[in-house]
């Protein structure tokens, strides 16, 4: 391989998520940028930590901003208007983000429904009423929180 060309299939799985989130999800765009190559070596806190995604990698970063956007936030309104969990209209904006990439992140789902609930309740001001509302068929959380506005 000539050098500044990156290998990125023999790269260990985590180090492929991380590259894939610098590279805005298009890892061809990396191949000839030996700066993240160089970064990759000397890295050591990546995308998945030993309980999962970490919230302050790239791609948990990436997550906070989608989830807490105007569209985030209004998607999760709806949804709990409608009397789902506010998940229920997230989870497609994320999927559609990040595709592979959220799915394959352990505990992902687990990490977008804090950060989903931190601004539900803190910044949006809803009430928690239950952990474990069943989410629409097809979703790939199983069950998520369900809010109310506060009175």
């Amino acid at each position: 391989m000539p050098p500044g060309k990156l290998d990125f299939k023999s790269l260990p799985g985590d180090r492929r998520w991380e590259l894939y989130d610098r590279c805005d999800g298009n890892p061809s765009k990396a191949e000839d940028f030996s700066d993240i190559q160089r970064s990759l070596e000397n890295e050591t806190d990546f995308s998945v930590g030993e309980t999962g995604l970490l919230l302050d990698s790239a791609f948990g970063k990436k997550l906070n901003r989608l989830i807490n956007s105007k569209e985030g936030e209004a998607a999760a309104i709806k949804a709990t208007e409608m009397g789902l969990p506010a998940m229920a209209h997230v989870e497609p904006l994320v999927l559609a983000k990040f595709g592979l990439g959220y799915r394959k992140r352990k505990e992902a789902n687990v990490q977008a429904g804090t950060i989903l609930a931190n601004m539900m309740e803190k910044r949006l001001k809803y009430v928690r009423l239950r952990n474990d509302a069943p989410m629409p068929e097809g979703s790939l959380a199983k069950t998520a929180i369900l809010f109310k506005p506060k009175k």
